[in-house]
C-alpha cells in the first residue's frame, strides 16, 4: 500500500534558505510515511529533486538550489497520532539535524479560532 502526499519546496529569500512541506492524505501507512520522511530528505526523494528558479522583481533571478536548506519540515496530516509517535518523530528529526512541526487537525482547529478572534477584533 502507498501513501498519497504532496510535497512543496518554500524558500525563505531574506535569509536565502529553503524548508519543505509535506501534505499527508489519511491513511493506515501514514505513521510509516513520517518515519520515512524523516530518514534523508536531502537525498532519496528530497529536496535535491525540487529546484525553483524566479525572477520576483530582482534583476538577477533567484535559483533555491544556492538556498541552504534551514532543516525546517511541515508535515501537514488528518491523521491521529499518538503523543508517543510525535515524540519519536521529533527525535528522529533532530537527530538528522532536522527540525519538524507536525500539523494536523488540531492545529487547523487552532488557526481557525485565530482568524475568527481576529476578523472579531478587527470589525468596529
Amino acid at each position: 500500500m502507498s501513501v498519497k502526499f504532496e510535497a512543496k519546496l518554500l524558500v525563505d529569500q531574506a535569509t536565502a534558505v529553503k524548508f519543505v512541506s509535506f501534505f499527508l492524505d489519511r491513511s493506515p501507512k501514514s505513521y510509516e510515511a513520517c518515519t520515512f520522511l524523516a530518514s534523508d530528505i536531502e537525498e532519496p526523494g528530497g529536496l535535491k529533486l525540487f529546484h525553483i528558479e524566479t525572477q520576483c522583481g530582482l534583476p538577477e533571478p533567484l535559483f533555491s538550489k544556492n538556498f541552504r536548506f534551514s532543516g525546517r519540515v511541515f508535515i501537514y496530516h488528518e491523521d491521529l497520532f499518538t503523543p508517543e509517535q510525535a515524540g519519536e518523530w521529533h527525535r528522529l528529526y533532530e537527530k538528522n539535524n532536522m527540525f519538524l512541526e507536525l500539523r494536523g487537525q488540531d492545529y487547523l482547529q487552532l488557526e481557525s479560532l485565530r482568524r475568527e478572534a481576529a476578523h472579531a477584533t478587527a470589525k468596529p
